[in-house]
């Protein structure tokens, strides 16, 4: 289970928020346009999502290969966050 848990957080900080921004949080400089609200956003997305799974996962008890397998399909992720990444 710690392999699992530690892939889990290698593959989700690996690819987040890195490839989702700029080289620098460049969205403070200014709140006019489109692209700034979109780093708030996903950050905020991230940051609740991450909270209401940690909260779940000590309530409930899920059998140990369905956690194994939830980890390994977190890697569809991976290439298609570069992907949207590259596009835009």
């Amino acid at each position: 289970m710690l392999l699992t848990l530690w892939f889990v957080f290698t593959l989700t900080l690996s690819v987040f928020p890195g490839t989702f921004f700029e080289a620098h949080f460049s969205f403070m400089d200014g709140m006019k346009d489109q692209a700034t609200w979109y780093n708030i956003l996903m950050l905020i997305l991230f940051n609740i999502g991450d909270t209401i799974g940690r909260k779940i996962g000590g309530m409930i008890m899920i059998p140990k290969n369905m956690i194994i397998l939830f980890a390994l399909s977190r890697i569809v992720f991976f290439p298609t966050t570069f992907i949207i990444g590259y596009k835009y």
